[in-house]
């Protein structure tokens, strides 16, 4: 476009994108490049983080202006609510979503559990640490009056654990086909635990920042059911900081010129 030719003042900015591990990190990697091409102005740099509240908080001590947003963790920044109680972030905005993340609990699929209640005094990583899986987890078993051991780690800490036997299962929140729950199944083949139709709708009541989902059945081997489940949202998030004409362009380079590549 016209526009893309036109060169200002470079702007350093960083994207706080989620782990790499996670299937997502890739279209953070890819916006970065679409943005700084189409729009050369704009320096961008791509930063790992450790998950949702680790990007909050990048995000609240300006390291980073736009960052992975979550729509749990989202609504909880900007509210202050659950880990930011008391301290609401009224200067988030958000910029777009670009997929869902669905809820899965993989568990160790010689263990035998199929419902909520067999995972009590199981240990379980609830999902790493800092991000929307491991409070959804808390929220759930919470709920549910689930008595499991629950293993807060990072992700590949969670990954040894589980291979090693140390662990019954883990809890991932990804798109289908989730690189990292495959991992897991290859370390040792893994069922997911489906909800009833009665738990997901007193959970999505409970906390309606998430919508009841299915992954469908041999979305991932040995799995032939469907799994009733939740997900959340995942877009982008951004400080109000940055002007709308900054945000728009970004926008029309992911959306319109970065498909031309």
């Amino acid at each position: 476009s016209s526009d893309s030719k036109k060169k200002g003042k470079t702007q350093y900015l960083t994207i706080a994108a989620c782990p790499a591990s996670s299937g997502n990190y890739a279209f953070f990697v890819g916006m970065g490049q679409a943005i700084s091409k189409v729009y050369p102005e704009y320096n961008i740099t791509v930063s790992e983080s450790q998950g949702s509240v680790d990007i909050s908080k990048r995000m609240r001590n300006g390291e980073a202006l736009i960052g992975n947003g979550t729509s749990p963790n989202d609504y909880n920044d900007f509210y202050g609510e659950e880990t930011f109680k008391g301290n609401p972030n009224e200067d988030l905005r958000l910029m777009l979503v670009y997929t869902i993340n669905n809820y899965t609990l993989c568990v160790d699929k010689e263990e035998g559990i199929k419902e909520l209640s067999d995972l009590n005094g199981k240990s379980i990583c609830p999902g790493a640490t800092g991000t929307d899986a491991a409070l959804l987890t808390n929220k759930l078993f919470e709920m549910f009056h689930v008595k499991a051991d629950l293993y807060e780690s990072n992700q590949s800490d969670a990954t040894d654990a589980y291979s090693d036997r140390r662990l019954d299962g883990v809890v991932k929140t990804g798109v289908l086909g989730d690189s990292y729950i495959m991992q897991l199944d290859a370390a040792r083949p893994i069922s997911i635990v489906s909800l009833s139709e009665d738990e997901v709708n007193q959970f999505v009541e409970g906390v309606p920042q998430v919508k009841p989902t299915v992954i469908p059945a041999n979305t991932y081997d040995g799995i032939d059911y469907d799994v009733n489940t939740f997900a959340m949202y995942a877009g982008v998030r951004v400080s109000k900081e940055l002007s709308q004409e900054d945000v728009y362009k970004m926008c029309k380079a992911v959306f319109e010129d970065g498909r031309k590549d």
